[in-house]
């Protein structure tokens, strides 16, 4: 790491930083995922720097999906022809609506080429999406030259991704670890619950003329077993995708919980038939479910008294 890259980690700078990412957080000129969250803005900040990237460039163009760096395709290509020293050239060969081509070439290495196609974009669920419906040519020419940035420069780009590329599938579908530990605990609440047997409850024995009897209510024969109530703490539902992903539904403020909304729907509208979508749909109803329990209760006059 640069002496340059730790100085900002200095506690005088780095609580400028921190400072200028709470203010930054209020305004309304930021993308709307980072607004009230200083917390990420720094984190863009702090990426967007390490590519020699100024504060609002970085605001623009840096996103930050799972923990991961997510930049434009335009953005890659961009890092990797401003290092004249690495990258000599970077061309568009060809671009239709049914393939895309570059060529580039590093310094002191061979020319490579690379293709992106439509049938490959149909293969990786991609075709279906909105974005590729209406601007396919476009939408190949950004996988196709991120993807050859990423393969002959990944010393300058460092681990960062196309928004496409980002794994939608496993974000939906497979649940969190914390979601795992809840349904665990409530699972082993129930079986405790199950396994807990009331003491059998005692019969009231009267004596009548001698004779020792139960009463005719509670004879053997009539005598049913006690109801055994049993109380499982629920787990709490959790958000299985997107920015929240992980966070507990109720811990969310209105405002995160409609965009989640939002964007489940806005996911589902594009990709209705994806092997994701019906757990998507199921946590969307979960979604759903607790706006309705934060609406307040409506009563009908007179319902009352």
């Amino acid at each position: 790491m640069s002496a340059d890259a730790l100085a900002m980690f200095q506690p005088d700078v780095m609580g400028g930083a921190m400072k200028a990412a709470e203010q930054l957080s209020k305004s309304s000129l930021i993308p709307k995922a980072l607004h009230g969250k200083p917390g990420d803005v720094l984190v863009v900040l702090l990426t967007g720097r390490e590519f020699g990237l100024g504060p609002m460039q970085a605001l623009r163009s840096i996103h930050v999906m799972d923990g991961k760096p997510v930049m434009a395709a335009d953005l890659m290509v961009g890092l990797c022809i401003s290092r004249r020293e690495v990258c000599e050239s970077f061309t568009l060969v060809e671009s239709t609506g049914q393939r895309a081509t570059y060529r580039t070439k590093r310094v002191g290495a061979p020319e490579v080429s690379l293709s992106w196609t439509m049938q490959q974009a149909t293969a990786a669920g991609l075709a279906g999406r909105d974005n590729w419906r209406k601007y396919p040519d476009a939408m190949l020419r950004a996988r196709c030259s991120a993807a050859l940035a990423r393969a002959v420069y990944p010393d300058l780009l460092a681990g960062t991704y196309d928004p496409d590329e980002m794994d939608f599938t496993a974000t939906a579908s497979e649940p969190s670890a914390s979601a795992k530990r809840g349904a665990r605990a409530v699972e082993s609440v129930a079986v405790e619950a199950e396994q807990k047997v009331l003491p059998a409850p005692q019969t009231e024995v009267v004596e009548h003329h001698g004779e020792r009897r139960a009463p005719a209510s509670e004879s053997p024969r009539e005598a049913r077993p006690a109801d055994v109530h049993t109380f499982e703490k629920p787990a709490p539902v959790l958000v299985a995708f997107g920015p929240h992903k992980g966070k507990a539904v109720s811990g969310l403020s209105d405002a995160e919980l409609g965009s989640t909304i939002d964007l489940a729907n806005q996911k589902l509208a594009e990709q209705p038939n994806a092997k994701w979508a019906s757990a998507m749909r199921a946590n969307l109803e979960q979604m759903q479910a607790d706006v309705e329990r934060r609406l307040p209760a409506l009563r009908e006059p007179g319902a009352e008294g």
